[in-house]
């Protein structure tokens, strides 16, 4: 059937003091719903993020999941979007899906291609920074751009699932690369972490991969070979008697590849970190970042000691991380890193010296959030 676009404004509303608005587009005869908070000005250039909701919710739900990432939104030029599944669900890659979304076969392709042309049109979004990232069934979703629409979906992350395995699964992979990001707990009973037959509402939706095939499928397709590099992030929030395990493949020039092995976690979010947040700077690292040059006079500048986190400021991390201390607390950095600024392991790189730099931003889950940051020169 012939693909036909309409766009159908159906209303706003009022949420937490930003204009939701919602909108639909005609796809081969359905009505496929989308939401998101109305950004404010005329900036070009934005990066458009879809959220996904998992199976059995919808979009306006979703965005209660993303409140932090929403509240720094304006500033890091980002429209998240919250789609609707079919029904409340995902034509997503589980050939053994019992929803209404698998049997008639809904064609999620061509809605989010629509999507972006609807976003590029309307809000002036860039092309080359489209992401998704969804939760469960969303997560299934994110899988399914990933091995399908690679051309216009430049990163995703899984949070809480697993591929299915090659059996189960109805998708045609374009066999591209691209960033992945996955989110697994090791105590999830909806989706087991060392993979086999998933059920959803009593009704099994075939095998699923283990968390471990599934990230070693993206690295694989992406070139990896050999061990990931590990790290154990820090424990924010012992009360959730969870820890997080940090398996990353990154080389120049290739998309990196990450999983976060939430130890003793459940099919939900882990507390130490926000995990939308942490996608959101997984995204940025991989297609560019937002510019950091530009000072807001509105804002006060404030005088940073600026260095790796780990080799000078002593914090806690198995790697080399950008960091800023400030009146004598450290933080690590978000929205630059430690390789945007020269070797730092050379003389006055930033594992062998601390340097002092012009920041704005703010603290978010215990990082500092930088929208401004400029290096000042060296002292002899």
């Amino acid at each position: 059937m012939k693909l036909i676009f309409f766009s159908f404004f159906l209303l706003t509303g009022l949420v937490a003091g930003s204009q939701v608005i919602t909108d639909s587009l005609l796809i081969e005869g359905r009505y496929r719903l989308f939401h998101f908070n109305k950004p404010a000005g005329n900036s070009g250039d934005r990066s458009l993020l879809f959220v996904m909701h998992g199976s059995g919710g919808n979009g306006r739900n979703m965005m209660k999941a993303t409140t932090k990432l929403e509240a720094i939104a304006s500033r890091e030029n980002l429209l998240l979007v919250y789609p609707d599944g079919y029904k409340n669900y995902w034509n997503e890659c589980r050939r053994y899906a019992t929803s209404d979304a698998n049997k008639e076969n809904i064609n999620e392709n061509s809605f989010f291609h629509e999507m972006i042309k609807y976003f590029r049109l309307k809000y002036a979004v860039n092309k080359e920074r489209v992401f998704a990232a969804g939760f469960s069934g969303g997560g299934h979703m994110a899988y399914k751009l990933g091995l399908t629409m690679p051309g216009e979906i430049r990163a995703i992350a899984a949070i809480v699932a697993n591929m299915p395995d090659s059996a189960s699964s109805d998708c045609v992979s374009t066999r591209k690369s691209l960033p992945v990001l996955i989110v697994n707990g090791t105590a999830d009973n909806v989706n087991p972490y060392n993979g086999g037959e998933m059920f959803v509402n009593n009704s099994s939706y075939g095998i699923v991969r283990s968390t471990e095939n599934s990230f070693h499928y993206w690295a694989s397709l992406a070139g990896y070979t050999g061990e990931p590099r590990k790290t154990v992030l820090p424990d924010t929030d012992p009360a959730d008697q969870k820890t997080i395990e940090e398996y990353s493949y990154s080389a120049k020039g290739m998309p990196s590849v990450t999983l976060l092995k939430v130890i003793g976690g459940k099919h939900d979010y882990p507390g130490d970190i926000d995990v939308y947040l942490y996608a959101w700077d997984f995204f940025k690292s991989q297609a560019g970042k937002p510019d950091t040059g530009r000072k807001d006079p509105a804002k006060p500048v404030l005088l940073a000691e600026a260095a790796c986190g780990e080799c000078q400021f002593k914090l806690p991390g198995k790697s080399c991380d950008l960091a800023v201390r400030i009146d004598g607390k450290a933080w690590f950095v978000d929205g630059t890193s430690i390789d945007d600024h020269g070797d730092a392991h050379a003389r006055d790189g930033f594992c062998e010296a601390v340097r002092k730099a012009e920041v704005q931003g703010e603290i978010i889950n215990g990082r500092f959030w930088v929208s401004y940051f400029r290096l000042l020169k060296a002292e002899n």
